[in-house]
């Protein structure tokens, strides 16, 4: 991630990847790259989300983390 990162700041290019949450399931990660001036991100499965999309999206899935977490410790 760190060498992708180094590419994109670099070069200029947009970081895409298939689904936000592949990337992280971790809000303040997601904002940090949005705010960043030199990345722009964008999520192949939802491509014209804007800033505030990516957002609620990334606190979505930091729940489901949240949720898998104690389903997994709960088990069966």
């Amino acid at each position: 991630m760190a060498e992708a990162m180094k590419m994109v700041r670099a070069r200029g290019p947009e970081l895409l990847i298939a689904k936000l949450d592949r990337l992280s399931r971790d809000v303040a990660f997601i904002a940090t790259l949005i705010k960043d001036k030199k990345v722009r991100l964008r999520a192949a499965q939802m491509p014209n989300a804007d800033p505030f999309q990516l957002h609620l999206y990334a606190a979505l899935s930091e729940q489901e983390r949240k949720f898998i977490s104690e389903r997994t410790k709960g088990g069966p």
